[in-house]
């Protein structure tokens, strides 16, 4: 029996990837720089996603169901907006039929959360789009992936969340986060864990439990 041809992604659908891969890269190196804060290293978000080509992406026809927000608290409080960086990536990217939102929050205990999130394109293959989110981390400077990618399945959450652990390297300092993307119909997120002077990182299975808390935070009906 003849298998066939799978048809290759269209070139909106490829050029949607190139934003997102050059996003999430950005996010790593600002949660790395956090992380790495003592070396006085300066960064910012635009000068890692500046290849990005958002043109000619296509967006929704119809407003999305659920839009991504960026709380002034989250996980009961533990964690505080302490910087937006919505407009950084939206000045670095473009639109690009998405809504862009990313903010870093902080814990009593130093522990930081870095946040990013888009809607405002339909969302066909979910598992494509985390592996897609999670792959600007492999090519982030400075940075390696130290324990590959793992799906996992929260209770309640009516969806999969996929996780890796990444390695920041600077100046002589080393330090290793989780990282957990997710990918409905309508939005996609990703959430890094950073604990300055920790060389650990947070067992992805808590860590995927703490993206599914985050995302039921962040995630509204538009």
């Amino acid at each position: 029996m003849s298998v066939p041809p799978q048809v290759p992604p269209s070139p909106k659908r490829r050029r949607t990837w190139v934003v997102v891969a050059a996003v999430a890269a950005a996010v790593v190196v600002v949660a790395g720089a956090t992380a790495a804060v003592t070396t006085g290293g300066r960064h910012t978000v635009s000068a890692s996603v500046r290849h990005a080509s958002p043109s000619g992406v296509a967006s929704s026809a119809s407003r999305p169901r659920y839009e991504i927000t960026l709380p002034k608290a989250l996980d009961g409080g533990r964690y505080t907006l302490a910087r937006d960086d919505s407009s950084q990536l939206t000045k670095a990217v473009g639109t690009s039929g998405h809504t862009w939102r990313s903010g870093q929050y902080t814990a009593a205990d130093g522990t930081v959360l870095q946040v990013t999130g888009a809607y405002g394109e339909v969302n066909t293959d979910p598992a494509h789009d985390r592996a897609q989110l999670l792959s600007g981390s492999a090519n982030a400077p400075d940075t390696a992936v130290t324990v590959k990618p793992s799906d996992f399945t929260v209770a309640g959450a009516a969806t999969t969340f996929t996780c890796q652990v990444v390695a920041f390297s600077k100046n002589g300092r080393r330090t290793a986060f989780p990282e957990c993307a997710w990918a409905d119909a309508d939005t996609w997120g990703t959430v890094l864990e950073t604990t300055p002077g920790s060389p650990a990182a947070l067992p992805l299975r808590k860590m995927a439990d703490l993206t599914a808390e985050i995302r039921d935070e962040v995630r509204v009906s538009s």
